[in-house]
């Protein structure tokens, strides 16, 4: 469960920066 929680937020902050590379 822990394990999946940590994928989860390393999705969302994969995510971010992401959208942060499309934003510059």
């Amino acid at each position: 469960m822990h394990m999946v929680h940590h994928l989860l937020l390393y999705r969302l902050f994969q995510c971010n920066i992401l959208h942060n590379k499309t934003f510059n």
